[in-house]
């Protein structure tokens, strides 16, 4: 059944291409539908662009779409940091003058490289037997695409600290 219902909204033809939905309004949705899942996770908002406290930031997709396209990203970020110490996961909102990149970041193990290049492929998974069908980024992106956006993966790269009296450096993969 998991399946089907997958593969149904897959193909399933995109809604008017004019619908308009609200970020803030989407991502609190998810949230809260997501709140079980996050019960020691760090949730971490860019400081300009919170989404309860900002003024609405519409784009063009139909809500349900958008929300299914944030709960494939931030279901994914949960799954990553569950091994963490310190889970944390980061939403950035960030608006420019015809686009809006809504931006995912969670500090867990990052992405084998070889494994990038197939992130978005239908069936294509690195979870377990059972925990995931490899549906979720390859709808996503197909939403995304339907309206005019793109889905980006990639690792971040750890930023250099000072460490200790000595000079050395240490890499930093919170961020």
């Amino acid at each position: 059944g998991k399946i089907t219902n997958q593969l149904k909204l897959f193909v399933a033809k995109a809604r008017p291409k004019n619908a308009r939905t609200d970020v803030g309004r989407a991502l609190r949705n998810v949230l809260a539908m997501l709140q079980p899942r996050m019960k020691n996770v760090v949730l971490a908002f860019d400081a300009n662009e919170r989404a309860d406290s900002s003024p609405p930031l519409y784009v063009r997709c139909e809500d349900l779409r958008l929300e299914q396209i944030l709960i494939n990203l931030i279901g994914n970020a949960l799954d990553a940091v569950a091994a963490c110490d310190v889970p944390r996961i980061e939403i950035e909102l960030v608006r420019h003058e015809t686009t809006v990149n809504i931006v995912v970041r969670d500090n867990g193990p990052g992405i084998p490289p070889d494994v990038l290049p197939r992130l978005f492929e239908p069936f294509f998974t690195t979870k377990e037997m059972g925990h995931g069908l490899g549906l979720g980024l390859a709808i996503s992106s197909a939403i995304a695409r339907d309206y005019g956006g793109t889905l980006v993966a990639r690792n971040l790269i750890p930023q250099m600290e000072v460490d200790g009296p000595e000079g050395g450096t240490q890499a930093d993969a919170d961020r």
